[in-house]
């Protein structure tokens, strides 16, 4: 497992900023958790960055964020377990290939509730 890479991340209770920043319909947050985070790089990068979420258990991806300019992002998932990881889409094509740079693999030590913030630490990409 590679959690071990990263100190735990700090849980924030500043929902009220991230309300007021976001519409309901794009975090609700009843029914919501909100992972908040940054990507970084080793190199200039000129193509976009997709941010990945997984299901920890399933193995499959539960949602995706486009990066195109901007290297932050918040990203509403359902409560649960899960992994991260963010590459540079070189071939724009939302699918990470071998030859593509990636950060690694960030699991969250513990399941996301409703209404609960997470902050992560930057997920940098290597070359």
């Amino acid at each position: 497992m590679l959690i071990s890479r990263f100190a735990r991340p700090a849980r924030t209770a500043a929902a009220s900023m991230i309300l007021a920043l976001t519409t309901a319909a794009a975090w609700p947050a009843a029914t919501s958790a909100l992972l908040v985070g940054s990507v970084s790089s080793s190199a200039a990068l000129s193509a976009p960055i997709v941010v990945v979420a997984l299901d920890r258990r399933a193995g499959k991806i539960v949602h995706r964020t486009f990066l195109e300019t901007q290297r932050s992002f918040r990203m509403a998932v359902a409560p649960g377990s899960y992994k991260l990881y963010a590459f540079a889409d070189t071939n724009r094509n939302g699918v990470r290939e071998s030859t593509e740079a990636v950060s690694v693999m960030y699991a969250i030590a513990s399941p996301l509730r409703a209404g609960e913030e997470l902050e992560l630490p930057a997920l940098t990409i290597g070359k």
